[in-house]
């Protein structure tokens, strides 16, 4: 199963957020972690959240759980 091994946060003007992940298979993916006016609050949140939760799971299909 896949790993989510890299994350990317881009700033894009004015104020909008994007989040790329990549998994050790190759696969990327996108979101947009953003709260209205807040885009550097929430990327802190999302630096920390990745760093102590996500990228420790070792299968992505139970990063619910």
């Amino acid at each position: 199963m896949a790993k989510i091994t890299t994350y990317d946060i881009f700033f894009v003007q004015p104020r909008w957020l994007f989040l790329k992940l990549k998994t050790d298979d190759g696969l990327i993916g996108w979101g947009e972690p953003i709260v209205e006016e807040r885009a550097k609050t929430v990327s802190q949140a999302v630096k920390e959240l990745m760093e102590k939760y996500v990228l420790k799971y070792e299968n992505i299909d139970n990063i619910e759980d």
